[in-house]
């Protein structure tokens, strides 16, 4: 198992963590940088059989340990394991809601949810919250990967917005779980205060 950590800026090693600086992504946006290394999973380890990607803002708890092994078993019949959101289901809901709560422009993501519409994306074809990735990497999730870092790159930052599209485009074969699964994983301020997951 290996344990890393991508940072920008100087941050002592902290064991088994191994220290990555954020490099390689000329974005001047801070958003996309981060997220670059999150969505290429692939490219970051590429001999890796399989990943688990945790958000900054995230802890695993103890019990995690126990609930390994069922992660690593969805894992043999899924490409892909993440959580469901816990406030939509729906691509189109969850992209007038990015640009309501500011979190991304309307002349961005307003006709990237167009271009979905017209492309046959329907209404209430999931969403999910990507703070945690479990991945096999595999040829077909590393296209999904590539996908979605393009989306991402054109259209909205906030990448839960073009997940179901790219997922569905390349086939991906993905399993969203509900939220009594999510309580192994902890949200947290970056001054370490629990927060909820939202």
């Amino acid at each position: 198992v290996r344990y890393t950590a991508f940072v920008e800026g100087v941050v002592l090693p902290k064991p088994p963590w191994a220290i990555v600086p954020v490099k390689g992504n000329t974005s001047p946006d801070p958003t996309r940088r981060a997220r670059e290394k999150k969505v290429l999973a692939h490219r970051a380890f590429p001999q890796a059989e399989q990943s688990l990607w945790i958000d900054g803002c995230f802890r695993i708890e103890q019990s995690f340990s126990r609930a390994l092994s069922g992660y690593l078993e969805l894992l043999r019949d899924h490409d892909l394991v993440t959580f469901k959101h816990v406030e939509h289901d729906c691509t189109f809901e969850h992209g007038r809601s990015v640009v309501e709560r500011g979190l991304d422009a309307a002349r961005i993501v307003e006709p990237q949810l167009a271009r979905y519409r017209a492309a046959g994306l329907p209404l209430h074809a999931g969403m999910v919250q990507t703070h945690v990735i479990f991945r096999r990497h595999t040829e077909r999730t590393a296209r999904f990967n590539e996908l979605w870092w393009e989306e991402i790159k054109k259209g909205s930052r906030r990448d839960q917005v073009s997940f179901i599209w790219a997922a569905r485009e390349t086939g991906l074969r993905y399993v969203a779980l509900g939220p009594e699964e999510r309580t192994h994983f902890r949200g947290m301020s970056h001054r370490g205060t629990r927060i909820p997951v939202t």
